[in-house]
């Protein structure tokens, strides 16, 4: 299944880190748990970077705890 979806989101800035907010819809569709693990790729295309994020679901199912927004830490990048 070769599934494309674009969303447009803004960065979150904690003291010195910049996060990335995950829509609860897309954590709903990919049924993303507190416990898993997300790598992610940062691959350069022409003038644009795309960061590419994986998820390994833990192989320890708990239903029983709610979901809750999920961040990701993005690295801060300088330009100049």
């Amino acid at each position: 299944m070769d599934l494309k979806l674009t969303l447009s989101i803004r960065p979150v800035r904690l003291k010195r880190s910049v996060y990335f907010r995950v829509p609860n819809d897309i954590v709903d569709l990919i049924n993303l748990e507190d416990n898993s693990q997300v790598t992610l790729t940062l691959e350069q295309e022409n003038d644009r970077y795309l960061l590419v994020y994986s998820v390994l679901k833990s192989p320890f199912e708990n239903n029983s705890q709610p979901k809750s927004p999920a961040f990701v830490s993005v690295m801060q990048q300088s330009t100049s």
